[in-house]
């Protein structure tokens, strides 16, 4: 007799990413917005960005977000940092 292995379900990894996504400037903010992009497809994901990175009296500039996303919000991000 041979016994036959059972196969456990597919199932899905539960990650967490935590990190700036746009309309955060900068090139850490795009990057981790395509991973973002990218592990949704392959696990559960929950992401965490930030609101702001600074506050009003250490960013010396007058925007924190890139230009041509003034009210952009990535659907499935909580900004709650």
């Amino acid at each position: 007799m041979t016994a036959t292995l059972a196969k456990k379900p597919a199932t899905k990894k539960r990650i967490v990413l935590i990190g700036p996504m746009l309309p955060v400037k900068g090139g850490i903010a795009q990057h981790s917005t395509l991973l973002r992009r990218t592990l949704d497809q392959y696990a559960d994901l929950r992401t965490i960005s930030f609101n702001r990175l600074y506050p009003d009296w250490l960013f010396p500039g007058t925007e924190e977000d890139a230009p041509g996303y003034p009210a952009f919000r990535e659907p499935g991000v909580e900004y709650i940092l």
